[in-house]
């Protein structure tokens, strides 16, 4: 019996200790509470110290507790301390509670405390967890004006109007956005079969922006000229090079070599070589030199009808002076042979050759008689000049491409010779 009363004692005590520590905790610390139903606008503000009552000055303020529901996406809840933004907190579109940690002391730390929305907020509860102090609220100060942050709006772009071409064909869009507008103009030009890609992304150009030269290039090649309009100057050589090249008439060297563009800092004159052999001549144009050297020679070695020889050493230029062309001439047996040119040893090879072909003709009479430009050239060591008084206006003959070594059709017909209508004797008939 008295081990049954110990328990019962023992059971008491316990149960007093613990109303007592209950007490304790429902003396330092509480919970203050609100029922709200506000929908704040951005910018809109509550003064958390004037809605709850239960909040004294000196009271440490645990966390503040914010139950409500975005109105608009992305809204959140500021707690500021005076002027300064303590904490932030963003709310869900359904119905749900925010905890804003603060652990400051109510007029101590702070003089005002206020919550201010950014976004659109409906507010339902406002808690919060305060540790009691001692003494009563000081008188509150004037409200002062809190000004919401400005969110600043993308900034309206004027309206522009941007432009692109390729092969004489023009596209262009015109919009408040750059990117988009010069994106929508070159996706309409590279989206043309005619155009090309890359030159649609190098010739595009907004009246927002500063305006660019055009550059206008050409090339030409044997006879065929091209030429391109553009605002890349790389871009535009490169496809006017490419056209030319791209003609099975036309020589790559000289698609390349002839560019001129009218950025170029120094114009590069256009020069025509040419060269000549046995009556044929050949002309070049082009911008380089060497290459427009080489082509006139190449042409002219390339007949079947032309001196190698003759080709290379008659070769001029119109941008520097060459040696004067010089005609040679031989002669033998009423036979008459001539040539032109600018080298005489070439010369002299090519008359005399020409000369010792024939074979009515002396090889002597073709060396010694060798002119060249009306002055006598000496004959060759060795051979004896030849008499030429027997040579008569009616046997010596000019010889041309046409006749070259061909004997005289007509003779002065003899005393008592009777001749066809040919000029051929009549056998038995003098």
């Amino acid at each position: 019996m008295k081990s049954i009363f110990s328990m019962l004692l023992c059971i008491c005590s316990l149960a007093t200790s613990q109303a007592t520590a209950d007490n304790l905790i429902s003396g330092t610390e509480k919970i203050a509470t609100v029922v709200l139903s506000k929908n704040l606008k951005h910018g809109d503000v509550i003064n958390v110290r004037q809605s709850l009552d239960d909040l004294h000055a000196n009271d440490l303020v645990l966390e503040v507790q914010v139950t409500g529901s975005a109105l608009t996406s992305g809204s959140y809840l500021q707690l500021i301390a005076d002027q300064t933004v303590v904490q932030e907190g963003a709310l869900e579109a359904r119905l749900n509670t925010v905890r804003l940690p603060l652990n400051m002391r109510n007029g101590v730390d702070y003089k005002r405390l206020t919550l201010r929305a950014i976004g659109q907020i409906k507010v339902t509860q406002l808690t919060a967890v305060i540790e009691s102090g001692i003494g009563d609220l000081p008188v509150l100060p004037p409200e002062p004006i809190v000004r919401p942050p400005v969110i600043v709006a993308p900034p309206i772009g004027l309206f522009m109007t941007c432009s692109t071409f390729s092969n004489s064909y023009r596209f262009s869009d015109s919009g408040r956005d750059s990117r988009l507008v010069r994106n929508n103009a070159i996706s309409q030009c590279s989206s043309n079969p005619n155009t090309s890609n890359q030159e649609c992304s190098a010739n595009i150009s907004c009246d927002n922006e500063p305006q660019r030269h055009l550059v206008r290039c050409n090339t030409f090649s044997r006879g065929y000229n091209f030429s391109r309009e553009g605002l890349n100057s790389q871009v535009t050589r490169q496809l006017m090079t490419a056209q030319c090249t791209a003609n099975p008439n036309t020589s790559n060297a000289d698609c390349a070599s002839n560019v001129r563009c009218s950025d170029d800092r120094f114009e590069k004159p256009v020069l025509t070589c040419g060269t000549f052999s046995n009556g044929y001549n050949f002309n070049y144009q082009g911008v380089d030199e060497g290459l427009t050297r080489q082509a006139a020679v190449a042409q002219c070695t390339s007949n079947p009808n032309t001196s190698n020889a003759e080709c290379t050493t008659n070769i001029s230029c119109d941008n520097r002076p060459a040696p004067p062309v010089v005609t040679c001439s031989t002669m033998s047996r009423g036979y008459n042979f001539s040539d032109a040119g600018r080298d005489l040893s070439v010369l002299r090879q090519s008359v005399i050759q020409q000369c010792t072909s024939n074979p009515n003709t002396s090889n002597a009479d073709c060396a010694a008689n060798f002119y060249c430009g009306g002055a006598f050239i000496p004959p060759m060591i060795g051979v004896p000049p030849i008499d030429h008084g027997h040579l008569t206006p009616d046997r010596v003959q000019n010889d041309d491409r046409r006749h070259h070594g061909r004997p005289p059709r007509f003779e002065p017909p003899g005393e008592n010779e009777e001749r066809d209508q040919n000029g051929n004797l009549i056998p038995g008939r003098r």
